[in-house]
């Protein structure tokens, strides 16, 4: 506070970079601040860029809807563009639209997952330990298969986990799984001429629609879609984008180690996409973490990479098909991103704003509602 009563907020560019610094300092240590913290964050600003003097009339525009707040008031609620392209912004936003993911302050869009969980020996640890808890579950629900044979013996689940295991870190290029319950839904087998109908062309555009993004996605299906008849699979096959799940075998388990071991063969790697795979499932998949040691660790790694989808169009509509996609939970996470210029703009003209955005959790307050800093930078 005492950097912002001298002033050297508004007028010092070292200054100003400090007190960034010190947002970044705390997105790295924690997902959520406390309401008092936040107000404490925001008369920061309200003091830093109060107008010293009658000169400063330029400062009067920026933050004339900043003012200090007593330790009970209520942060003001922000619903409108920030109206001047050189304002410092502070308040709390509410994102109505988790598709658009769009802030109604700055435009910025926040990010669909983390982009890199923090890999430190303890997560490495926990790692190791989900996915030991993978391969015994695997054995535990193949046993209760209505066709499991005592023969095969219950240790052949987990092998071929394993060797599934294998296989991917032979093939590191993936960065998005999507699994059987997106696929199967939309793969209608037509008994008249033994292939698929058109409603299951929905899964290729799913796979084109994320190859377009720069992504590299594998369908995890069970053994059943290998079978002739079924020809958006082969499709999918040809492209080497499909792995089918053996007999008998968990498909959704093949989903979660499949996340697992891209993203820990990515650390030792310069794939930025893969350190943050995409789980493309509508799938919560509450019924297994139940039943994992790891339901903790597990529940993290869904927050931070599972995507939900959903279609614009209905699929008798084909050619209007387009896949969304947004956060299966409103990630409780601290966001910074950059809100761009617009090209072209010159001071002639109406500024847009364009700036820093850090995006607040706040404890207590409803999932898609955030603190908001807007710094306003001429370079973004």
């Amino acid at each position: 506070m005492t950097l912002a009563e001298t002033g050297h907020l508004r007028t010092d560019t070292e200054y100003i970079r400090i007190f960034g610094e010190i947002l970044y300092s705390i997105l790295t240590k924690v997902n959520s601040i406390e309401e008092d913290f936040a107000r404490k964050l925001y008369n920061i600003l309200a003091v830093g860029y109060r107008p010293q003097s009658s000169h400063h009339k330029e400062a009067d525009e920026l933050i004339t809807h900043l003012s200090e707040l007593e330790s009970t008031e209520q942060i003001p609620l922000l619903s409108h563009p920030a109206k001047y392209y050189n304002e410092v912004i502070s308040g709390c936003v509410i994102f109505d639209d988790m598709t658009t993911r769009l802030c109604p302050v700055t435009n910025v869009k926040l990010k669909l997952t983390h982009v890199e969980l923090k890999h430190t020996s303890f997560d490495r640890a926990k790692q190791k330990e989900l996915y030991s808890d993978v391969l015994d579950l695997s054995e535990k629900l193949y046993a209760r298969s209505p066709e499991f044979k005592p023969s095969d013996g219950v240790e052949r689940a987990s092998n071929e986990l394993k060797k599934f295991t294998k296989w991917l870190q032979s093939n590191k290029h993936y960065t998005a799984i999507v699994g059987e319950l997106t696929i199967s839904i939309y793969t209608v087998l037509d008994t008249i001429n033994g292939e698929c109908s058109h409603i299951s062309s929905f899964p290729l555009k799913m796979v084109k629609s994320l190859e377009s993004d720069g992504e590299r996605p594998l369908v995890i299906l069970p053994h059943k879609y290998s079978k002739p008849g079924f020809l958006i699979a082969s499709r999918l096959k040809n492209k080497g984008n499909i792995f089918f799940v053996p007999p008998r075998c968990e498909d959704d388990l093949y989903c979660i180690t499949a996340l697992l071991i891209i993203q820990c063969e990515a650390q030792h790697s310069n794939n930025q996409l893969a350190k943050r795979p995409y789980l493309i499932t509508n799938d919560r998949l509450y019924d297994h973490s139940s039943n994992l040691k790891q339901k903790a660790f597990f529940r993290k790694l869904y927050q931070c990479h599972a995507v939900r989808y959903r279609l614009n169009a209905l699929p008798d509509d084909e050619d209007c098909i387009e896949v969304q996609y947004m956060p299966a939970e409103f990630l409780h996470q601290i966001q910074v991103n950059v809100c761009p210029k617009p090209r072209n703009q010159c001071k002639e003209l109406v500024m847009k704003w364009a700036g820093r955005v850090w995006h607040f959790p706040v404890k207590g307050w409803p999932a898609n509602k955030r603190f908001l800093i807007g710094y306003p930078e001429n370079d973004c």
